[in-house]
């Protein structure tokens, strides 16, 4: 976890720090190809364990995922990701109390990944921003928090 803004969790604005919480995550993906097969659509479920060693709470997110797989990369970067959806936690998270005094179990939640590997790898790495927020007001909270997560997908 972060303790700043997306913007400087992603390197645009100054002020980047890591926090104490963790995140464990495990999801389930179900994807269709649109327009191309370099493009597919699809929803994934996650549930996220988060932990400061003495707090603890689960997450449940809920996104709508568009993403784009080169079919041939010359490096090894072989996608992108962008999704948005929902984020229901099983108790209000305390480091976004801290961040902005005030926080709500139910917010918008969207994500933005980086897909390592080659399409013909089984395991793909990916490095993804995990962001849970107020949506500019669409929550009645101002609020939000940042995660990074660092997974291996495994195609089935």
């Amino acid at each position: 976890m972060t303790e700043g803004s997306w913007e400087q969790a992603l390197g645009l604005e100054s002020g980047f720090k890591l926090s104490k919480p963790r995140l464990l995550s495990l999801g389930l993906w179900a994807e269709r190809p649109v327009l191309s097969e370099r493009t597919v659509l699809g929803v994934e479920f996650n549930g996220l364990y988060h932990s400061d060693g003495k707090d603890s709470f689960v997450e449940i997110s809920l996104p709508v995922i568009a993403r784009y797989r080169a079919i041939d990369p010359w490096l090894p970067i072989q996608g992108a990701a962008f999704g948005l959806g929902v984020s229901w936690a099983s108790e209000i998270p305390p480091l976004e109390i801290e961040r902005k005094g005030d926080s709500a179990q139910l917010l918008i939640h969207w994500l933005a990944e980086v897909e390592l590997g080659r399409p013909q790898w089984r395991y793909t790495p990916f490095l993804r921003l995990h962001h849970r927020s107020d949506a500019w007001g669409v929550v009645d909270v101002d609020t939000g928090s940042n995660g990074f997560l660092l997974g291996l997908r495994l195609a089935f």
